[in-house]
């Protein structure tokens, strides 16, 4: 059985979306189905029986975590509980917005030490070159990355996904357009502490 690699915590609302997006990052690498881990996104999610809390304690102790962000993550104890598990055991996060590319529906205990945010095709790039480069995965061939991208965006249905722009960035080394206070104040923020 493959070890997990990457696990994908998110809220049971916003699975269709990561689902879709597993399916982009399976389809970008040489590696199996089974490396990447949803709690309740297809054919990437536990299996019935799982004793859930052990295993995802487990698959994130070995895994590159990614948190996708959206309104629906202030209801979900899932994810508090998986975020958790994940700064006790100070692994590296990147946390992803699914919401207009806005920083107010990031949790405080979620502003910590990789933001990205999901929308056009170089941004989505950049994060499937990041998860390559952390995880020391193969790429395929740029062709097929490239096609496999315009498919993930050709299938998000504009009206139910609104996907900012994914551009991982350093939290300590932000950077700030002149007319984004958000992330000015943020930047601001983390420099006082």
């Amino acid at each position: 059985m493959s070890k997990v690699e990457l696990f994908i915590s998110h809220s049971s609302h916003d699975g269709k979306f990561v689902e879709k997006f597993a399916n982009l990052a399976a389809s970008c690498f040489h590696i199996s189905d089974k490396v990447i881990r949803c709690s309740s996104a297809g054919r990437f999610q536990y299996p019935f029986g799982t004793k859930l809390l052990e295993e995802i304690r487990k698959d994130i102790e070995r895994s590159l975590v990614i948190v996708f962000v959206s309104k629906n993550i202030k209801e979900s104890d899932w994810v508090l509980l998986e975020v958790g598990i994940a700064m006790t055991l100070a692994k590296k996060i990147i946390v992803t917005i699914i919401d207009d590319n806005d920083m107010e529906t990031v949790p405080k205990y979620l502003q910590t030490d990789l933001i990205a945010n999901l929308s056009d095709k170089d941004d989505i790039g950049s994060l499937i070159s990041n998860i390559q480069e952390i995880n020391n995965w193969q790429l395929k061939d740029l062709k097929v990355v490239n096609a496999e991208i315009d498919k993930f965006i050709s299938e998000l249905n504009p009206k139910a996904f609104k996907y900012p722009a994914l551009k991982l960035m350093e939290r300590k080394d932000v950077f700030v357009e002149k007319n984004n206070l958000k992330w000015a104040q943020i930047a601001n923020s983390l420099e006082d502490h």
